[in-house]
This record gives structure tokens, sequence and C-alpha cells, in this order.
């Protein structure tokens, strides 16, 4: 049985979460629900504080949860990531002996995509966000051993050849307005930019390289891939074993690296325009009225003061909003 997805915090009701967890413990109730900590990202985590009836006492339900999903402005930008990640949930990880969150409830409709999973906390984990010192031999060679894991267990498996190729989505979605020359100069010029490597500051080579890494023949082994698996996407227990979070960006791979498809997700009724200066429009329907919804996302050039900043985005978003009202009207 589908339950209805919130948009809001205000959604993630002690009445929604027992909804959610009746999806697989039948009886449960929520008689007490406080939200905690919120950590904001692409997708946005909601700490749960929860008490439960006699039933989800005796199923060892934990007194915390991390709801998990598109909760913030930037959500109709980034459906496509919180459905990927309920997707492998609720479809992947059942059948993967890998050191990730357990999930307690994964749902997803056209527009959202929500897991109700651990708070790691409890298990006094430390996060690989912001480590800079590098991973020892041991520590490297436990966390290719968790990725091979991942690969081994869905190795060849049928169900892969539904998956679509990640250019024709992150290639359109991402990749090209990262990579538009007027951004990446920004980029570049940002302090951090002085790190990277000559080799890739030609925006267009690279694009050239990603879409006929993209455009390869699909042959040979392929296994499902984490797709993502940076050190923010890294925990390790108390005893230093690496487990992975954040299954957002879930793909398919040859034995080669290659990137060949993404997780098959559902169609959405959006359209985005990527500007020359950085800016996206998404067009959107609503769900619930008889109206078109526009949402503008604009940027300022990278080091600029503050005020200087948001009188420039500002500007942009009216130059914005005359365009659409002249173009509608």
């Amino acid at each position: 049985m589908s339950i209805p997805l919130p948009r809001s915090p205000d959604g993630l009701t002690a009445e929604w979460v027992t909804q959610a967890l009746q999806q697989n413990y039948p009886g449960v109730e929520v008689t007490s629900l406080r939200q905690g900590t919120v950590i904001g990202g692409t997708g946005t985590k909601i700490q749960l504080l929860l008490e439960y009836n006699d039933i989800g006492q005796a199923a060892g339900l934990p007194p915390a949860l991390y709801a998990k999903g598109g909760f913030e402005w930037h959500a109709v930008a980034f459906a496509t990531s919180y459905i990927a990640e309920a997707i492998f949930y609720a479809d992947w990880a059942p059948g993967m002996a890998a050191n990730i969150p357990s999930c307690y409830f994964a749902g997803y409709d056209e527009g959202q995509g929500i897991v109700l999973i651990e708070d790691l906390g409890l298990r006094h984990v430390r996060f690989g966000g912001g480590q800079v010192e590098p991973l020892d031999a041991t520590t490297v060679s436990q966390t290719l051993r968790l990725l091979a894991s991942i690969h081994a267990a869905t190795w060849n498996q049928p169900r892969l050849a539904k998956l679509r190729t990640l250019g024709q989505r992150v290639g359109t979605n991402f990749i090209d307005h990262f990579l538009a020359p007027d951004y990446y100069a920004q980029c570049l010029a940002a302090p951090k930019g002085s790190h990277i490597p000559k080799t890739f500051h030609d925006p267009a080579r690279m694009l050239a390289g990603l879409r006929a890494n993209w455009a390869q023949a699909e042959s040979g082994p392929q296994s499902f891939c984490h797709g993502d698996a940076h050190m923010g996407n890294l925990f390790f227990e108390a005893d230093g074993t690496p487990g992975l979070l954040d299954f957002q960006a879930s793909t398919t791979r040859t034995p080669d690296g290659k990137v060949v498809r993404d997780i098959d997700l559902p169609s959405s009724d959006v359209v985005q325009f990527h500007l020359e200066d950085g800016s996206v429009v998404t067009v959107r329907p609503s769900g619930t009225e008889p109206k078109i919804k526009f949402y503008a996302s604009c940027r300022s050039a990278a080091g600029q003061p503050l005020e200087q900043a948001t009188h420039k985005v500002l500007a942009t978003i009216e130059t914005l909003k005359a365009a659409l009202d002249s173009w509608i009207s």
C-alpha cells in the first residue's frame, strides 16, 4: 500500500511516520515524535526522535531515525535523486550484504522520494566528510572490498538491462551546466580552483571526453555501482570498518569503470532551462491546483561581497520574472 509523501518537514508527523512504518511493522504506532537535528544538502536529513507503542518496542524499533528526501526549495530540481535513493533501498539494498544504514521505509512518487533510515549516531560511527588525512592501506583495502561486495551481489543480473544511460540524465541536467564556460571559469577563479590540475582547465575537452565515455558500447559484465563513493559518503565503525552512505547517484558500470546506466526512474513532468549565466529555470505543473509553477535558481560570481551578490541575484530573478511574464502573455 502506497501512502502520500510529504513535501515539507511539517508533514513528518507521528501519524505519517506510523503509516510509513506499518508498511513493514503491522500494528506499530508512533506515540511521540520530535524533530531534532536537520542536515541540509541535495537531500535534507531530518532527525526524528520517536517513542512507540508496545508493538514497536517489541520489534526493537530505534528511538531515532532520519527522514531523508526533498524538503527544501530546491527539491523540484533534484527529485530524481530522492527517487533513486528510495528505489535503491526498496529494490536493491535487501539483496546486498554491505555495511549501509538500515532502512525502515522507502517510498517514492513522481516528484518525491523519502527514506526512513537509522540514526548512525546511535552506533557512534565516525563520518568521513571533512577528513583531509589520507586513509591507511588497511582502510582502503576494506573500502574496496565493501564496494566489490555490492558489485558481486548484482554481477550481470538481468534487471541491470532496464537501466538507462547516465549521459541521458546527468549529462543534460548536471554536467553540461557545471562545464558551461562562464560558470566553470568562475569555479577556477575561486581559491579552490588553484588546486585543479591544468589538464582539467578546458571544459570543452572534459565534456567531449565524458560524452565519449557515455557513448561506449555496452559490453562485458556489468554490476550495480554506488556512483558517488567519495569521503563524504563514507562512515566508519568504532573498529574502523567502513560503510557507505547516499545512494542518490547509483549506476551500473562495466569492469573498466565506465559508467553505463543510472537507475531507471519514473518520468516526471518537469522541464529545466539552463541559461548562459548559470541560472536555471524549472517549470512543472502543480500537483494539487490547475496551475503551472516556475522556479528560478540564480547565482552570483564567486568571491563577491554578500550585499553585492544578493543584489545581483535579486536583479537576475526580476529579469527572469519579466521575461516569463512577457512570454506567457
